[in-house]
């Protein structure tokens, strides 16, 4: 099974130029992990939340907007796509994951299409 990995990011995190250095460095290490265990299918940083654009219906019309769809202190910061055999699994990867101490990591089983 696939799972999505919603990577949530504290603000602190996606403002500060340190503390993204320092979260993009322990990232990377947690995707050799992720590659060596074969576990892993895709993924990748995002833009910040401030470049986001929205688009949603207002009376029945599109309606396009700045930034993300929800004010929150903490931000989608990035994804990954793992195969997985069990949601438990995808559980315990993700506990390794150093988003889970700047933000969170969302587990979202991907439904298969086709």
């Amino acid at each position: 099974m696939e799972v999505l990995f919603v990577i949530w990011e504290g603000e602190a995190v996606a403002t500060s130029d340190a503390a993204r250095g320092e979260a993009v460095s322990l990232m990377g290490a947690y995707v050799f992990e992720l590659l060596e265990k074969g576990k892993l299918k895709g993924g990748a940083p995002l833009r910040p939340a401030s470049e986001a654009v929205t688009v949603r219906a207002k009376e029945g019309k599109p309606l396009v907007v700045d930034g993300p769809y929800a004010e929150t202190k903490d931000v989608i910061g990035g994804y990954f796509v793992v195969e997985v055999g069990s949601m438990e699994e995808a559980t315990e990867l993700a506990r390794s994951c150093p988003a889970v101490t700047r933000g969170g990591v969302e587990l979202r089983a991907i439904v298969p299409m086709g």
